[in-house]
């Protein structure tokens, strides 16, 4: 119920934004604010545990993305809208704005780890890929490692799992109290 609100308040908010600034929801419109503005603003509104205000700024700024020429904002815009939606536990916006970013970005990888655990639950062969791809690019990510271990221990893959959670802890140990309970190294 409260995500809906919150979505609803979200829409109307963008919807009064863009008349106070004269935009239309055309992609072709331009933003009244500054890109960087606009995301200040929005992380800003986000830090201050105002989704609505936060949502409305970031779609303000990526419906004019063919004109920002800073394009990692846009990349920072979809990544947080993702956010935004795995917040409001709608994993298949998040998803889908993750994707966005990485359109533009593919080697972002706040958005890759965020799909590999937005996937994780829903479908685990694609968080595992996202974190194989993760771990290529920087194969001691210690949180890509135990997430990946984790996912392989719950696919029956002990030994993959084992190896994958030993990395993760000399690289993190702390991560080694996170451990369930089931779980032993040896």
């Amino acid at each position: 119920m409260q995500s809906r609100t919150i979505l609803k308040l979200a829409a109307a908010l963008s919807a009064v934004t863009m008349l106070l600034t004269g935009c239309s929801s055309d992609t072709a419109a331009t933003p009244a604010a500054e890109p960087s503005a606009l995301m200040s603003e929005a992380v800003a509104a986000q830090g201050a545990g105002d989704a609505a205000t936060a949502k409305a700024k970031l779609e303000l700024l990526v419906a004019n993305a063919d004109v920002v020429k800073d394009q990692t904002l846009v990349v920072t815009a979809y990544f947080n809208l993702g956010v935004l939606a795995q917040a409001a536990n709608e994993s298949d916006k998040a998803i889908e704005n993750y994707k966005r970013a990485l359109v533009i970005d593919p080697t972002y990888s706040p958005a890759l780890f965020n799909i590999a655990v937005a996937s994780a639950a829903i479908n685990p062969t694609a968080a595992m890929t996202y974190y194989g791809i993760i771990l290529s690019m920087n194969p001691k990510d210690a949180n890509s490692l135990y997430n990946l271990g984790l996912l392989k221990w719950n696919n029956d893959e002990k030994g993959t799992a084992k190896k994958l959670l030993k990395a993760a802890i000399a690289e993190s140990p702390a991560l080694e109290q996170q451990l369930p309970a089931d779980i032993k190294l040896d």
